[in-house]
């Protein structure tokens, strides 16, 4: 796993994670190439980034997706094996979106976030 810079290394290494999202990080290790381009990231009242970011211990992370030749196999092999909540399975653990910044995958979990075993 890499981070695009020394802010985000900071911002990740330096917080708390969440058990879930340490399982989740050992499961995509040697699967898919990491580059982090946001983690933890300080809340700002006059700021619309205000979300999960925000959580500790962290709990969800942004990684670079425009090194894969298909983003899009990535975000289903990810949701394929991981729920985010059962009790809410609209939610995925991993979406491939624009927030404004650029393309990249939103990570995150919850305290019932689970590894689906019959993929």
């Amino acid at each position: 796993m890499r981070c695009k810079n020394k802010q985000v290394f900071i911002n990740f290494h330096s917080h708390e994670k969440h058990p879930k999202l340490i399982e989740l990080l050992w499961w995509l290790e040697g699967r898919v190439e990491l580059i982090l381009t946001s983690a933890y990231r300080k809340y700002k009242i006059h700021s619309k980034d205000s979300g999960i970011h925000t959580v500790l211990p962290l709990r969800a992370f942004d990684i670079r997706s425009w090194i894969f030749k298909n983003p899009q196999e990535i975000e289903k092999l990810i949701n394929d094996n991981w729920e985010y909540d059962p009790k809410r399975t609209y939610l995925p653990v991993a979406k491939l979106h624009d927030s404004g910044q650029g393309v990249h995958f939103h990570v995150q979990v919850h305290d019932n976030t689970v590894r689906r075993y019959n993929v």
